[in-house]
């Protein structure tokens, strides 16, 4: 099942970019500094796409990914709030989604449905219906061109469309999937760290997202060069673990020369290091294939370990205790 998920990813961003056309429109000649982006897990990953692909795409204003309840102290009605919540019913948005609505600051939710559908319809709000039937963190494909939808309609970037349509008919879902396999084999034992540069720190986060749900492992990112300063010290005593570094061309090479000489000292200590080249001439090539490889890795990585990929039961636990 997870493995037909993974084979459609491409065809989420017609999707996701169609249900979003209409919402938005409202706040056109707004004067919008901010956009901040409230939602959790899986559904918080659009944000981080579009903290990533920013410059690329001409947005010129910042972002703000809240993960927390309520908003950020600092948020006013001259900020965009869009609440995404893929099942519809995360308390955290919940919470965001009311205090938007009490400091009538401009709002969108996006959503599959459930209570924050219910929400957004009986306050008039701008709601988004995307696809359901996919664990979030296999969603951000729609998740995410819905939220482009909703930023392009209210005039905060340009038409998206082309770049979508792109990237449907050039992704190839099966690319990574033989090397992931491959790779797989050797975190079944190991705890996978995932470093990259500053600027992909957040597809390191993703891939860690990734294996904690899809493989239930313990995983962990960081970046360059910070890293050197504290956290490489660890492999002094603790070395069971498998390190993943994430490398671009566009990395600055101080920071290529990093990765290098960290890697070579990880190997003489014993440890396991893959260099995994981000492949893509365009931010969204860049960002979505190592998105597609992400879920290939966790994929087998579950495999390998005899889990069950899909279900997140130890979050559907903690829910309902909630």
């Amino acid at each position: 099942m997870m493995e037909k998920m993974i084979l459609d990813f491409p065809a989420q961003f017609a999707q996701g970019y169609k249900a979003g056309q209409e919402a938005g429109k409202e706040y056109v000649g707004v004067k919008i500094e901010n956009i901040i982006i409230c939602g959790m897990g899986g559904s918080a990953l659009p944000g981080s796409v579009l903290e990533m692909s920013a410059t690329e795409i001409g947005l010129q204003i910042p972002v703000r990914i809240h993960r927390n309840y309520g908003l950020p102290k600092e948020a006013t009605n001259r900020d965009l709030v869009v609440v995404i919540s893929y099942s519809g019913n995360t308390e955290e948005a919940f919470s965001s989604y009311k205090e938007a609505r009490e400091k009538e600051i401009p709002l969108v939710a996006i959503t599959t449905g459930g209570p924050l559908q219910k929400m957004g319809e009986e306050n008039n709000t701008s709601v988004v219906l995307i696809p359901d039937g996919l664990p979030p963190r296999l969603a951000i494909g729609a998740q995410y061109s819905a939220l482009a939808a909703v930023l392009e309609n209210s005039g905060v970037i340009g038409p998206q469309e082309k770049n979508f349509e792109e990237l449907a008919r050039t992704l190839d879902a099966k690319k990574h999937s033989q090397f992931a396999e491959s790779l797989a084999e050797n975190l079944k034992e190991f705890t996978p760290l995932i470093y990259s540069s500053q600027k992909y720190k957040n597809l390191a986060y993703i891939l860690k997202i990734q294996l904690n749900e899809t493989s239930k492992k313990h995983a962990f990112c960081n970046y360059f060069p910070e890293l050197n300063h504290n956290e490489m010290v660890g492999f002094e005593t603790d070395g069971n673990f498998a390190v993943l570094i994430l490398r671009a061309e566009d990395d600055d090479p101080k920071i290529k020369r990093r990765m290098e000489l960290t890697a070579s000292i990880l190997k003489e200590k014993g440890v396991g290091v893959e260099f995994l080249d981000i492949q893509g001439e365009k931010v969204y090539d860049r960002i979505f294939n190592t998105v597609i490889f992400g879920n290939w890795l966790s994929y087998y990585t579950a495999v390998k370990n005899g889990v069950d990929p899909i279900p997140v039961e130890i979050i559907e636990k903690f829910k309902n205790l909630l």
